[in-house]
């Protein structure tokens, strides 16, 4: 009989040597999420252009793009908005109320209430300096088009009260929370993940004018406007309106706190990691990142929008009307053909159609 002692002895065998972390991981890292919602992101693309009133557009597989469709001039389009009128009420309605801030005391002495006054003030002057308002209805169209939305919660060093100067001049500030509202397009995460709040690591990718990255993240240069050679927003939408206009893509990889591992925070800008710091949150069970979900889809990390389902219904809208109005000038220009004297007073007859047309019956 075979020994087979051994077969799961590991002792001997080599250690798996972790792979130093570099720009080409974190795009790799995108490029495998991207991929594993490329269907999800067509179709929160083609919804946005139905909530803009953009409806003669479809999703050309061949080149993998938004196109719209030929037009010719002697059929007739017409476009009844339904989706982006009834998509703005309910909007509306769902952010008609103001945001409400309410921290709980922890015990009823009056210095615990008076501490939780104290908090719900900074909360709300927080919200107000930073206009989470607008934030909120952002977060909510962008939910509602890709049946997902994300907030990534980020630490801002630039802001707040100068504590310091570093030795080459740069001052040192208190920092502030910092709050961005963040599309499907702009997220990628483990592929096959369920809970993106408790996945490893994620990554966001956002197009930005390549002057404002030069300046933002103090580079010696202006970096490549490599925008349109990922599989971005900006590729899947219209180019036209920013074909003149130099983007560039900024990486920015979370990876949390897990099985001993102390957590990252890089930039990567022209596949270069240009920052690179420890995890800056004090917790580490979940990741920077708050998502809504119109219609939860079980063992996903992205939902379900109505907006799918109103497209096709939209579309045949349109193209019912489109052929009613077609019938209708034909109907117009419908005429009756008559010899010339057998109608009297021909020129008081007016463009209703069936009405008659005189001709010469000799010819």
């Amino acid at each position: 009989m075979t020994d087979l002692s051994n077969a799961y002895d590991t002792s001997t065998a080599p250690a798996t040597e972790e792979k130093p972390f570099t720009a080409k991981l974190v795009r790799e890292a995108w490029d495998r999420g991207m991929k594993a919602t490329s269907h999800e992101r067509q179709t929160a693309t083609l919804n946005q252009c139905f909530m803009l009133n953009q409806h003669w557009n479809y999703w050309n597989k061949a080149s993998g793009r938004l196109e719209e469709l030929p037009r010719n001039p002697d059929r007739v389009r017409a476009t009844v908005a339904k989706i982006g009128p009834d998509s703005d009420r309910i909007l509306a309605k769902l952010t008609s109320r103001p945001l409400v801030w309410e921290v709980q005391p922890n015990s009823a002495d009056d210095s615990a209430i008076q501490a939780s006054r104290v908090a719900e003030a900074g909360i709300a002057e927080t919200a107000r300096e930073q206009n989470w308002e607008e934030l909120r209805y952002e977060h909510a169209h962008v939910a509602w088009t890709a049946g997902v939305g994300a907030i990534a919660v980020e630490w801002d060093d630039s802001v707040g009260t100068t504590i310091g100067v570093t030795e080459d001049g740069r001052e040192i500030k208190t920092g502030d929370v910092k709050l961005t509202v963040l599309s499907i397009h702009e997220i990628a995460l483990e592929p096959g993940t369920r809970d993106a709040r408790k996945a490893r690591w994620w990554v966001s990718g956002v197009a930005m004018p390549s002057e404002t990255v030069k300046a933002d993240f103090d580079l010696s240069k202006v970096p490549a406007a490599d925008a349109r050679s990922v599989d971005s927003v900006w590729r899947l939408q219209d180019m036209s309106r920013t074909a003149d206009i130099p983007m560039t893509m900024v990486f920015t990889y979370y990876e949390r706190p897990f099985n001993g591992r102390p957590g990252r925070v890089a930039t990567i800008i022209d596949n270069e990691i240009v920052r690179e710091g420890p995890w800056p949150f004090p917790f580490s069970d979940r990741l920077n990142l708050a998502l809504c979900k119109v219609k939860p889809i079980h063992g996903k990390w992205f939902g379900h929008t109505p907006v799918t389902d109103a497209v096709p219904v939209q579309t045949a809208f349109n193209a019912s009307w489109s052929s009613i109005i077609e019938h209708m000038k034909q109907a117009g220009n419908a005429r009756l053909w008559v010899p010339y004297g057998t109608v009297e007073d021909i020129e008081d007859l007016s463009d209703l159609s069936g009405e008659a047309v005189p001709y010469n019956p000799i010819n």
